[in-house]
């Protein structure tokens, strides 16, 4: 079975896009298809670069020297696997999200630790056309702000810097990676307000979805190791989130 990752990264000025497959066939196919829908989705008028590579090596030797903003990556590779390959690049460049291309859920909880963007199964255009196009859509909503008023204060956070929210009697605390603010507020209808990355996993918790690093039976962790308790009535909602999410379902 051929699996792929995708990965990309939040740089908005220009977007360097390599595709690396051992199979060359394949690598020509991603490559076509990858071509006419980044071209096509470009809303963000990006200048744009393509690159090829059968060896992953040699694409890791060219990351290190100029990094990739997106990539297609096969895992079944010969000499290094394509689990390898990704954390390699994210050491170089902590901004890349990926994307496996694969049908096969079960998959899903080790993807969470490559920190992955979507899935996608290979050869389907009609998915690949889809993720490039929610790509472009959260890479245009990346500076986007949640307002709310606190004790006659108007604060205006960065959504994407939100880790998590913990519901304290009718106060509202909202926890970046710097700071705490406070807001009157139900979980409900701050839920409301929040982008779709935002889930409950406890009657007390919303966490930030993209932030997430890990997955316990009763636990979700976080970025910088923050562990929020997950409770078994919110089980079932945050896998079907996170499938739905990361598969793009």
């Amino acid at each position: 079975m051929k699996i792929h990752i995708f990965a990309v990264s939040t740089k908005t000025t220009s977007m360097k896009i390599a595709v690396c497959d051992d199979d060359l066939t394949h690598a020509q196919i991603t490559m076509k298809d990858a071509k006419k829908f980044i071209t096509k989705h470009n809303v963000l008028n990006l200048d744009l670069e393509f690159f090829q590579y059968t060896d992953a090596r040699l694409m890791l030797l060219e990351h290190d020297k100029s990094t990739f903003d997106v990539v297609f990556l096969d895992i079944d590779m010969p000499d290094i696997n394509g689990f390898d390959v990704a954390d390699k690049m994210f050491a170089k460049n902590t901004e890349i999200f990926i994307i496996y291309t694969t049908s096969y859920d079960n998959f899903a909880r080790q993807s969470i630790k490559h920190r992955v963007y979507r899935f996608i199964s290979k050869g389907d255009s009609k998915e690949l056309e889809d993720s490039i196009i929610q790509l472009f859509n959260d890479l245009s909503s990346q500076h986007a702000y949640y307002n709310f008023n606190y004790k006659r204060q108007l604060y205006n956070i960065d959504i994407n810097s939100i880790l998590y929210c913990e519901q304290v009697r009718n106060t509202m605390m909202i926890y970046t990676e710097t700071d705490v603010y406070k807001q009157i507020i139900s979980i409900k209808k701050i839920l409301d307000k929040l982008p779709k990355n935002f889930i409950r996993c406890h009657k007390s918790y919303i966490v930030n979805a993209k932030k997430i690093t890990d997955t316990l039976e009763e636990t979700i962790v976080l970025k910088n190791n923050i562990q929020i308790p997950m409770s078994k009535t919110y089980v079932a909602d945050v896998i079907f989130y996170l499938s739905t999410y990361y598969y793009g379902k």
